[in-house]
Formats: C-alpha cells, structure tokens, sequence
C-alpha cells in the first residue's frame, strides 16, 4: 500500500487517472495515536483545512498510469504515428 498526499492526489486528478484512485482507495482522515493507553485521534481533514491523503495500491498506481501512457500514446504520439507511416523491407 502507498499513502498519497493531497498534491499527488491534485496532480493524478490533473492528468485524468484519478477516478480510480477516488472510487479504490481508502481516505482515513487523520489517524490514531495511544499514549498512556489511552486512544487520540488526530485529525488531519480538519487541522489542514480540508486536505487528505489516501492509501491506495501502489501497483495501482503504476498500472493506472501505464494506462494512461498507453492510451495517450496510441491516440497522440507523432513517434506511434510515423511508426505506422515508415517504408519496410524484407529480406529476399
């Protein structure tokens, strides 16, 4: 598992490969700490104004954005493009 800041989160949302992210990770909120046996929550939504984290597969990441490479790619690359439009030759 990874944890994903809230500025990863902006930036994979940015991209277009956050819909997965949303829909997969689990979003804590803060965490627990104990201290003298006793539990304290600290909350990190309300002390940062809003901000979160996320842990989230760190695979997933990568295939998410192996994903998105690929599509972008296949649909926008001039390289894929002039692949596609270069002479070939065969051996005789």
């Amino acid at each position: 598992m990874a944890v994903l800041e809230q500025v990863t989160i902006d930036l994979m949302d940015e991209v277009g490969v956050g819909l997965h992210l949303h829909r997969e990770s689990l979003v804590p909120g803060g965490f627990d700490m104990r201290l003298n046996g006793k539990r304290h929550r600290i909350d990190l939504h309300r002390l940062t104004g809003g901000k979160n984290f996320m842990v989230y597969g760190q695979t997933e990441v990568t295939h998410d954005l192996i994903a998105s490479t690929r599509q972008r790619a296949t649909a926008w690359s001039p390289v894929h493009r002039l692949k596609k439009a270069l002479p070939r030759c065969a051996a005789l």
